[in-house]
């Protein structure tokens, strides 16, 4: 006579399920810690891009002005409210560009005194930003920094002194080109 069993126990059945159990729950957390990660990332890099397209617009201005004035103080983005100018620039088709800090940081294009275009940066709020206008070797320079930055890691203790700076030469393509 032969005694084969045909099924599992209840142990097993049960050692099976909590080991299961385990795996899922391990699965299942990496998932959470990897989603977070990558909406992290997500915001840092859209920042950084945001930076880039501040840098991009800012150094286009300058090179393209032929006055500039910069009033050289710090502007905070904060709550909303009337913008503080922070820079403007002339540029030699008659236009003027203003560099704007409120709720956001503004670019706005004049023509004969009437606004033609607005664009923002979406830097975050209590983040400083200045312009200053500097002559090196009889060049006139334009600077804009941009301090402070989101804390995107908690353990990033040096995001709030972290400074991005960019530095033009006004009236660049209005020189003369050498032959």
């Amino acid at each position: 006579m032969s005694n084969k069993r045909r099924g599992y126990t209840l142990i097993e059945m049960v050692a099976v399920a909590v080991l299961s159990t385990f795996i899922l729950g391990a699965a299942v957390a990496t998932t959470a810690l990897v989603t977070g990660v990558s909406t992290s990332t997500s915001r840092e890099i859209d920042f950084y891009h945001e930076l880039a397209r501040l840098a991009n617009s800012f150094r286009s201005d300058a090179h393209r002005a032929r006055e500039v004035s910069a009033t050289g103080m710090e502007g905070v983005l904060k709550v909303p409210g009337d913008g503080a100018i922070i820079g403007e620039m002339k540029l030699a088709d008659g236009r003027s560009v203003r560099y704007v800090v409120g709720q956001s940081l503004m670019r706005e294009v004049y023509r004969d005194g009437k606004l033609v275009a607005r664009d923002g940066f979406e830097l975050r709020r209590g983040q400083r930003v200045r312009v200053e206008k500097r002559e090196k070797n009889g060049r006139v320079f334009v600077h804009l920094s941009v301090v402070g930055a989101p804390v995107f890691d908690k353990g990033d203790q040096l995001a709030a002194g972290r400074v991005w700076e960019v530095q033009a030469v006004v009236g660049r393509d209005l020189l003369p080109v050498e032959p």
